[in-house]
């Protein structure tokens, strides 16, 4: 899950139909930031703000699509809870993924 931001300078909220054709890019650090940020997600160089989950579906040879999940901050009513929205990336996904062992189940 990416830690929830508000208004930063150099991103902004996004609409599912605003990222269509554009080329979504996620990004992990491999240091602890001082932020807490510890996913960027960005479309064609901007920052996505309202992004609030990804799921990658990994098959053994190929990654199959990736979902992003998006609050809609500017569909908020007095209902609780915060609307979202899901997109779906299926074309040209590229990855590059590393990790080291923590635990054994």
């Amino acid at each position: 899950m990416v830690a929830l931001q508000r208004e930063t300078s150099n991103g902004r909220d996004f609409t599912a139909e605003e990222l269509i054709g554009r080329q979504i890019r996620v990004e992990c650090p491999t240091y602890v930031v001082p932020t807490g940020r510890t996913l960027a997600i960005t479309a064609d160089g901007e920052q996505i703000n309202n992004a609030c989950k990804l799921v990658l579906t990994a098959a053994a040879d190929a990654i199959t699509e990736i979902k992003l999940t998006l609050y809609r901050f500017d569909l908020v009513t007095k209902d609780p809870g915060v609307p979202t929205e899901e997109i779906t990336l299926q074309d040209n996904i590229e990855v590059s993924l590393s990790a080291i062992v923590s635990e054994v189940q």
